[in-house]
């Protein structure tokens, strides 16, 4: 039996117009490199059949930028889903991006300076550096996710929480991407980016106020059901 992997985003608008969605990018567009709305600050990228890949071929560090800021200094979540069908590869999401020396990132390791989850902080006098035992599998879609709440930072994979961590002096970048590492050409894709407001960035709402919600579903692949 095989059930479909689902990316369920939640988002809402207010009778004022307040939205919680920041940004939505389904990649659902004429193909352009780098992709449009998207800056490609290390190696070359495209977006081809829905999705956004690396097309160079083991570049290290690759990194696409969002164009324009993507988040709020404080409180949101970042998510997307992410697949590799390359076996010594690395790839994830970057935040608080404020340049090439000064961001974070969620990988996945797949035998590439280890096989594992890795939060990694670029910059900073104790950069954040930890890891977490998980063995990723290619040819296989994950739904990455990032919450941030001030100096909170925590990590899901496939909706699992995997990392719970305070930064005392924090990344100040407002803006987010997609890092891969060693990827052969075309074999590391990113799909569906929903970054939200959460906490103190979310919308003000008033006693009988009629909120609208909307629930994004996007089907990436099959997984074995039991």
């Amino acid at each position: 039996i095989l059930e479909p992997l689902l990316h369920i985003g939640k988002s809402y608008v207010t009778p004022y117009g307040c939205g919680a969605t920041l940004l939505e990018d389904n990649f659902n567009r004429a193909m352009a490199s780098p992709p449009s709305g998207w800056t490609a600050v290390t190696g070359t990228w495209n977006n081809t059949a829905g999705v956004a890949q690396q097309t160079s071929d083991g570049t290290a560090n690759a990194l696409l930028q969002r164009s324009a800021n993507a988040t709020p200094s404080n409180d949101f979540s970042y998510s997307a889903m992410v697949w590799s069908g390359d076996a010594t590869s690395s790839l994830g999401l970057v935040f608080r991006y404020a340049g090439v020396g000064s961001y974070y990132r969620l990988i996945l390791r797949l035998n590439d300076g280890g096989t594992n989850i890795s939060l990694v902080e670029t910059g900073g006098t104790s950069p954040i550096n930890q890891t977490f035992t998980f063995s990723p599998l290619t040819n296989r879609w994950y739904h990455l996710e990032v919450r941030v709440e001030g100096n909170r930072i925590r990590c899901f994979v496939d909706g699992v929480q995997v990392f719970d961590v305070t930064d005392t002096t924090p990344r100040t970048g407002v803006n987010i991407g997609f890092y891969a590492n060693n990827c052969a050409a075309n074999a590391c894709r990113f799909d569906d980016v929903l970054v939200t407001r959460l906490n103190q960035t979310a919308c003000t709402v008033g006693a009988n106020d009629r909120v609208t919600y909307t629930l994004t579903i996007s089907n990436q692949s099959r997984l074995p059901g039991y």
